[in-house]
């Protein structure tokens, strides 16, 4: 059932991994290391620094989801925390980091929901996007942002598209895995119209696409937003996949490896770190030179 809705959707979830009262310390966890960070980056690879962390990716319904999908030898090469907001987050984009992997479509990414998530604040996907060539996402008016800011290729939605997105609404201890390429979003990224020329700052003039995105900042902005859904993601490959350099520069000075997550390491490219988190107080001294 896991691998036919998988070839399908390009996605599957939600799945029970924990019970609301044992993902509580993990959530616990989570809110003092957000409090405790000044931006983005310091939520990234949590998992090497946090031994609740640790527990929550080696949970064993976690692994068997993921080895029916990609087989026993798994490697965990990123673990994100994200608190995301009522109406806020990323548009509508693809997990195919092209600057960091040797093969960016052989892995996958997983969410687990430390909180309750809300239609105003889920995941939602589109069905099949994964087996979508350019040609085909276009008829279904999706387009290709020409000017991405991330190293992802990054989508908008017309208006007058009729696909209908998919809401991953979990709750606290659940999850879901979806492939590389199936489209997804935390927030509906849309434009009167998608083909914007390549010189012009997208939706910055255009009538529906400026209000659009003055919307979104006004909703970013208000007090009586839903509760943030708080969520810990998985980026999870196989040992011959090569995690490049750039996976790991922008934790630098601080020294961030891939971890072996189920298996061996059997054909291995990459520098493996061990489990524990004892050792984390390492640093890389000439990059604190780089970078002080």
């Amino acid at each position: 059932m896991i691998s036919n809705n998988w070839e399908e959707n390009g996605f599957i979830g939600p799945i029970k991994a924990l019970t609301e009262k044992e993902i509580l310390p993990i959530t616990n966890e989570v809110r003092n290391i957000i409090s405790n960070s000044k931006d983005f980056l310091q939520l990234r690879n949590k998992h090497l620094y946090s031994k609740l962390i640790q527990e929550l990716c080696l949970n064993e319904i976690i692994i068997n989801a993921v080895k029916d999908l990609m087989g026993s030898n798994l490697i965990l090469w990123r673990t994100q925390i994200f608190k995301v907001n009522k109406n806020q987050g990323f548009g509508w984009h693809q997990d195919q980091y092209r600057t960091l992997l040797s093969e960016p479509t052989k892995h996958i990414s997983l969410q687990i929901a430390l909180t309750k998530s809300t239609e105003d604040n889920c995941v939602f996907f589109i069905p099949g996007s994964h087996k979508m060539n350019s040609s085909e996402l276009n008829e279904a008016g999706l387009y290709l942002e020409e000017n991405c800011q991330l190293n992802i290729p990054q989508y908008y939605r017309s208006f007058k598209s009729s696909i209908k997105p998919v809401k991953m609404i979990l709750e606290p201890g659940e999850f879901f895995i979806f492939h590389p390429s199936t489209l997804h979003a935390s927030f509906d990224r849309r434009k009167e119209h998608c083909k914007a020329p390549k010189t012009v700052n997208q939706g910055s003039f255009l009538p529906v696409g400026r209000l659009w995105n003055r919307t979104v900042g006004v909703f970013n902005s208000l007090n009586f937003q839903s509760s943030p859904r708080l969520g810990v993601a998985m980026r999870i490959t196989v040992p011959e996949v090569k995690v490049l350099p750039t996976a790991f520069e922008k934790t630098l000075p601080r020294i961030d490896k891939c971890v072996l997550l189920h298996g061996s390491n059997e054909n291995g490219v990459n520098e493996l770190d061990s489990w524990s988190v004892n050792d984390k107080t390492r640093v890389n001294e000439q990059s604190l030179i780089e970078v002080g």
